[in-house]
């Protein structure tokens, strides 16, 4: 902590002595198991065929809308490193070992429910990430340039030839099916406890999770507007992940409506309420606006020397049969990878028939 932040009001509070006796984190664990019991009981749970767009629509409003409002409550106790290190260990041995163990059972009940309890790993893990990364900010100011570059970064690795979606795309990788956030998909076909399977109807990559819980906590670590933050978040990223599974298969120039990168709606809209908590210097403001304009500039020239380039078709997606892994993960559809919220099934978007 600098002495200059401290001066001007925007150095960090201390960890709380006791996170877990507080509301917000009792709160975030009621959350946290109500979606793990709802993921359990989705396979069990057959809706009419002339119903399942809409119930596809409302498990797309609950998985989107717990998890934000489960980091929100989570992050308004101020948590240590050691607390933080424990998140991330935890969560990622809790996902590790239950993903590996619902492969191998491929189908049943106890692979859906270890299946469910691995998606709770991955909040553990992304929120324990996001603490860590917070708590290594003295100035609430360096918030700024984080989030711009941190939204340019995620157009690049989005839309990007070189980017981490585009080569997922040509090589037909299923690592993002195996980490992601899943948005689970409601069946009209009869489960039994031997054949009952967790299907997706979309992905949400780990490090949406993760940045947003570093913004998260940063915001209660400096005392800034966490709660009017987290009100205008999740409807703006719930529209965001409609468009996402409305739009597949749309493009707007080079930009693909199925693959659209999150990580710009929350730096702009962490920015944009938050903003009178800044006290930017000249020197700051200054550096902050290089920083957007060299980025800017760096991302047209190099969707400009791609649109010069000879277009090249992307190798097949491997099938259903085809690709690793159990029934249970679904393959991304032929359109893309999205990092932000991969459609599992372009040609089942939510909403009625």
């Amino acid at each position: 902590m600098t002495s200059a932040a401290v001066a001007r009001g925007t150095a960090p509070k201390p960890a709380s002595a006791n996170p877990f006796q507080t509301k917000g984190a009792r709160d975030a664990g009621i959350l946290l198991l109500f979606m793990t019991v709802v993921r359990v009981l989705i396979p069990f749970v057959p809706v009419p065929m002339q119903f399942a767009g809409v119930a596809n629509v409302f498990a797309t409003f609950v998985f989107m809308i717990c998890p934000v409002v489960a980091l929100v409550r989570a992050a308004e106790p101020v948590w240590s490193r050691a607390y933080a290190w424990a998140f991330l260990l935890g969560g990622v041995a809790i996902q590790v070992g239950l993903t590996f163990a619902a492969f191998q059972l491929k189908a049943g009940a106890a692979s859906v429910v270890l299946s469910a309890l691995a998606q709770a790993g991955l909040m553990f893990w992304c929120f324990g990430v996001g603490a860590l990364l917070s708590s290594i900010l003295s100035d609430k100011n360096l918030l700024v340039p984080l989030a711009i570059f941190l939204a340019v970064f995620d157009i690049w690795l989005v839309f990007s030839p070189d980017g981490f979606v585009n080569q997922a795309q040509r090589s037909g990788s299923q690592v993002l099916a195996t980490v992601a956030y899943t948005l689970p998909k409601v069946e009209s076909a009869v489960a039994t406890v031997r054949t009952a399977q967790a299907t997706a109807q979309a992905y949400v990559g780990p490090a949406d999770l993760l940045f947003l819980s570093m913004f998260f906590t940063a915001l209660s670590r400096f005392g800034m507007r966490l709660a009017q933050t987290a009100r205008v978040m999740a409807p703006v990223l719930l529209g965001y992940l409609v468009i996402v599974l409305a739009f597949p298969t749309v493009s707007i120039g080079p930009i693909s409506l199925g693959a659209l990168p999150a990580l710009v709606p929350i730096g702009i809209v962490v920015l944009i309420v938050n903003w009178p908590e800044f006290r930017l210097t000249a020197d700051e403001k200054r550096s902050s606006l290089v920083l957007l304009i060299l980025a800017v500039g760096l991302l047209l020239w190099r969707f400009s020397v791609n649109a010069q380039a000879p277009p090249t078709a992307p190798s097949r997606l491997p099938s259903a049969q085809e690709r690793p892994g159990p029934p249970s993960t679904p393959a991304p559809g032929d359109p893309g990878l999205p990092k932000s919220a991969v459609p599992a099934d372009p040609k089942s978007t939510p909403g009625p028939r």
